[in-house]
């Protein structure tokens, strides 16, 4: 089983959620777990025996430049990573519009995340 955790900030909560790992493990032997994280925080997960990919963000860059070349190109990398592996399962326990995001350019058909009613972020309707 390949599952990708969403789990892209802040350093106490990476932290705060790392025991999923060894959960993961210890309930689904031989499972491949890989990580989505931002940049500045890649140390946190980096070198974790039991992460076995990780996946890096600049979100913050790309909500400075939506629209420049390299953004666009970076987030379509990023597609084109996550698609490429093929998971069976997404855990979002970040729970935000960026998280969202990811989770949806990584097209996992079973995604496990917050509700709408308990994420941070609403998104409004354009046409109300």
């Amino acid at each position: 089983m390949r599952v990708l955790i969403v789990k892209t900030s802040a350093l106490g909560d990476i932290i705060h959620a790392l025991p999923v790992l060894d959960f993961l493990h210890r309930v689904s032997p031989g499972i491949e777990i890989d990580w989505v994280v931002e940049e500045p925080f890649r140390e946190i997960v980096e070198g974790n025996p039991l992460i076995s990919r990780i996946h890096t963000v600049k979100t913050r860059k790309w909500r400075r430049h939506p629209l420049s070349r390299t953004t666009v190109r970076e987030i379509a990398a990023l597609k084109a990573a996550l698609r490429e592996w093929h998971y069976d399962i997404l855990f979002d326990i970040q729970g935000n519009l960026k998280s969202g995001l990811i989770d949806w350019l990584s097209d996992v058909p079973d995604r496990i995340g917050f509700t709408s009613d308990i994420v941070r972020e609403q998104i409004l309707p354009v046409w109300s």
